[in-house]
């Protein structure tokens, strides 16, 4: 089974994983802590940032991060 990248793993905190690889990954995910831990930071990041966009007035953000926030609510 190949490795999974960061990219990947992002991928599937976002559900955009493709659906071939995502039972590669899963499994992956299931038989490493390692990832396991990495996916659970990767979740906390990700509330973290929708938290502080409900919290935070869009238009005080940059632009860059406006729009990242905006696509995760």
């Amino acid at each position: 089974m190949p490795a999974v990248s960061e990219e990947e793993l992002n991928a599937f905190v976002d559900g955009e994983l493709d659906p071939a690889r995502l039972e590669e990954v899963t499994a992956l995910i299931e038989q490493d802590t390692a990832l396991q831990k990495r996916i659970a930071e990767l979740k906390q990041i990700n509330d973290r940032l929708k938290t502080f966009g409900r919290e935070h007035d869009n238009d005080e953000l940059p632009p860059r991060i406006r729009s990242l926030v905006d696509s995760w609510l």
